[in-house]
């Protein structure tokens, strides 16, 4: 491809995915974040919930 060594075409590969997803990576990581939290969907996980 292009001349290049398989190890240089997967370098290229690698950025030009890296260079295009990157708007993407924040919106990724901030969901993943409030799933893991159990926050997803805007409503309070039970450990928020004060006692009856």
């Amino acid at each position: 491809m292009l001349g290049l060594t398989p190890g240089e075409a997967f370098v290229v590969g690698f950025v030009v995915v890296a260079v295009i997803s990157a708007g993407w990576w924040p919106r990724a990581g901030a969901a993943i974040g409030a799933a893991l939290a159990g926050k997803r969907g805007g409503t309070p996980a039970a450990e928020d919930d004060p006692p009856a």
